[in-house]
């Protein structure tokens, strides 16, 4: 079943996303010192609208999936607690359960707090004019990829299950690298 959702939203992403190599144009810029070649994208008002809107999809949705998945899997261990043990009130339950798994609603939100950038920068559609504009902007969309790269990070480390398992398996592979030497 995984493999299918995978699968389908790989999918589905590209979809969303093909009218952008379509509109893309190559545009030659010759000054006086300089010679340029600018990508542009241009697009209608209406396709103008849906990329904003797919944009947004797909900024948010991830989001909503993660926090939605996660309250669901706290709130019903919290009601599977509650029913076996009675000496706690199912509100003391919810408390425990939110206190254990944290780190499961940490991760999504420090996710769009770093993808804030990449968000800001795809809405910014300004031409740029000066010599120093370009590395601001490009600095600026390399630096929205840090999520991505973060990713370890923002969802293994805050685990202590996680990061136990890291460590063993750490631990192993030097092992392995220790004894074919």
């Amino acid at each position: 079943m995984s493999k299918w959702v995978i699968l389908i939203t790989f999918i589905f992403t590209i979809l969303t996303h093909i009218h952008e190599p379509i509109r893309r144009q190559l545009i030659e810029d010759f000054d006086i010192d300089e010679y340029r070649i600018w990508c542009f994208v241009r697009y209608s008002s209406s396709v103008q609208k849906y990329n904003s809107f797919i944009t947004l999809f797909h900024f948010l949705a991830p989001f909503s999936i993660n926090i939605i998945s996660a309250l669901c899997i706290i709130i019903t261990l919290a009601y599977r607690r509650s029913a076996v043990e009675h000496s706690e009130t199912l509100r003391g339950h919810l408390k425990n359960q939110i206190q254990q798994h944290a780190h499961v609603l940490y991760s999504p939100c420090i996710l769009i707090l770093l993808s804030l950038p990449r968000l800001i920068i795809s809405f910014a559609n300004k031409c740029m004019r000066s010599a120093h504009q370009p590395w601001l902007h490009l600095i600026g969309y390399f630096l929205s990829f840090i999520p991505s790269m973060l990713l370890f990070i923002v969802f293994v480390m805050p685990s202590k299950i996680y990061r136990r398992e890291f460590k063993a398996w750490t631990k192993q592979i030097s092992q392995k690298l220790c004894t074919t030497r």
